[in-house]
């Protein structure tokens, strides 16, 4: 352990929210990575220490073997989490997860977007089939197309509405979305704004293809590529950041 002092001891389980790089002897993003883990990782935590601040936060956890990891990336493990990562199971209290992820959201300072946003459309129901809070190791799937969107609300200088994020594999198929809908890999977002139209939109959106976004924390960045798709007659448009360029009418 390196010789910084714990400010409170702990024996705890946590899990992670984000993708997480643990550093080696320093709680600082300069440290030695000593492992990467995915959102939904668990981890052991003997103490808090103060390091570097991400976002104002400066508290990080002590972990095993002389290894850190910074608290705003993690919460507290409980059993609820298991149900929330299997998609035919919702949780006992899905308000709380709804919470973290709000705070998820709230800490990449984006310059419009907000956590509280995304969770009203999870409550949902189609022909008796709930939808669902995204279990957490997808999470940081729609950070590119939050970016995105954030930007093309900041470029028409124009409100956005969600319409459409997460869908559980149920909700999905009960709403007549496609089989292998991005929404429900958590990188899609149907959405209109208060002024233009959903080709003037989608226009905006194709010509940043293959334009590079910089990530919220310096976290380095993305090129966009993804699908764009018109809804002419609904007043809306879908984006995604699959990765390729798709374009369709529907």
């Amino acid at each position: 352990m390196a010789t910084l002092q714990i400010s409170q001891p702990l024996n705890s389980t946590l899990i992670s929210i984000a993708r997480l790089n643990i550093r080696k002897s320093q709680p600082n993003t300069s440290a030695f990575v000593a492992e990467k883990v995915e959102a939904g990782a668990l981890l052991k935590a003997v103490g808090i220490v103060k390091g570097e601040a991400i976002y104002g936060n400066s508290d990080w956890y002590a972990g095993e073997n002389d290894t850190f990891f910074w608290s705003g990336a993690v919460k507290e493990y409980t059993s609820s989490e298991l149900l929330n990562n299997n998609p035919l199971v919702r949780t006992e209290n899905p308000v709380s997860i709804e919470k973290d992820f709000e705070q998820f959201i709230d800490r990449l300072e984006l310059r419009y977007f907000k956590g509280s946003e995304f969770t009203p459309y999870w409550n949902r129901v189609k022909n008796g089939v709930s939808n669902s809070v995204p279990p957490i190791s997808l999470w940081n799937n729609i950070i590119n197309t939050i970016v995105i969107l954030d930007a093309l609300r900041h470029e028409i200088g124009a409100s956005i509405t969600m319409l459409s994020t997460y869908r559980s594999p149920r909700y999905n198929t009960a709403v007549g979305g496609e089989p292998a809908s991005f929404h429900m890999k958590f990188m899609a977002i149907d959405f209109n704004c208060s002024e233009g139209t959903p080709l003037s939109w989608a226009t905006q959106l194709r010509e940043w293809r293959g334009k590079s976004f910089d990530l919220p924390g310096n976290a380095g960045s993305f090129v966009f590529h993804g699908g764009i798709g018109v809804y002419t007659n609904d007043s809306f448009v879908h984006v995604d950041t699959r990765g390729y360029d798709k374009n369709w009418n529907g």
